[in-house]
């Protein structure tokens, strides 16, 4: 198991789009990939599970992945929230 922290950085928010961008990637890895933050939880891998984790700009989350591929998978999953999002 793999993770990092790191703040949302989309100034809407992980909306429909963001979260669609992010669940994108996410489902090309064979990890378990999961985003926690204060109150919960979200399958990086489903657009119900993100949207209903209501995340906003600068709120922090640890995204956690857990496989034979979790170091990619954090690597590129940071990048999306990092940096492709905005």
């Amino acid at each position: 198991m793999v993770s990092k922290e790191l703040n949302i950085n989309c100034p809407l928010g992980l909306n429909v789009e963001p979260a669609g961008a992010l669940c994108k990637e996410a489902v090309n890895f064979k990890s378990i990939i999961r985003l926690e933050y204060q109150g919960g939880e979200a399958n990086a891998k489903s657009m119900l599970s993100l949207l209903g984790a209501a995340l906003g700009d600068g709120d922090a989350i640890r995204i956690v992945c857990e496989g034979s591929d979790e170091e990619k998978a954090l690597e590129v999953i940071s990048d999306v929230l990092e940096h492709r999002l905005g």
